[in-house]
């Protein structure tokens, strides 16, 4: 399967911004290092911007698949 899906970090701003066509219904979750919860959102288009350093894992869920992938910042 290919969803269409970018993600794109900003190193200037530390913004990362999630990308996608508005018909995909997936949720957002960026997960710090231990595996906590730090950002949530119930929709794909989104942006967060990160206020400490780190490893970051970047969780894009939809209704059966998912994606994920690893950020340092």
């Amino acid at each position: 399967m290919r969803i269409p899906i970018d993600v794109y970090y900003d190193e200037d701003i530390h913004r990362i911004a999630v990308i996608g066509d508005e018909s995909i219904d997936a949720e957002v979750y960026l997960l710090d290092a231990e595996g906590i919860i730090v950002f949530h959102s119930a929709s794909l288009n989104t942006n967060y911007t990160f206020s400490t350093p780190g490893t970051y894992t970047i969780q894009i869920q939809g209704d059966g698949w998912y994606a994920e992938g690893e950020i340092e910042v």
